[in-house]
């Protein structure tokens, strides 16, 4: 009789199935590190607004100031997913409206 009921795998695939679990864990820990938390997104969402207001400051005649999620993104140092969040946290607050090209915005 074998090994068939008793749930042990044979030493090699063993191996294998320990290193799969340790990277599995290692890039949980990575993936969680990389999420910014509600109150950096709502930091990030501040200096938009921030920004949009030096914008109409050195434009006033120009309306709405219109940007783009890379265009922030880039000033910021952030990434644009991150960027994108805070602009839709913005947007459900009433201070920023998509335009109508793609990955652009319109601040208030």
């Amino acid at each position: 009789m074998g090994d068939e009921g008793s749930g042990l795998l044979p030493p090699p695939f063993a191996m294998v199935a320990l290193q799969v679990r340790q990277l599995v864990r290692d890039l949980l820990v990575t993936l969680r590190g990389q999420h910014r938390s509600v109150d950096e997104i709502e930091q990030l969402a501040r200096d938009i607004v921030e920004y949009g207001r030096m914008i109409r400051e050195d434009f006033p005649e120009g309306g709405d100031p219109s940007v783009s999620t890379r265009e922030i993104a880039y000033r910021f140092r952030e990434k644009p997913k991150d960027v994108g969040r805070a602009l839709l946290l913005l947007t459900s607050r009433g201070q920023a409206r998509p335009a109508a090209v793609k990955n652009y915005w319109h601040l208030k």
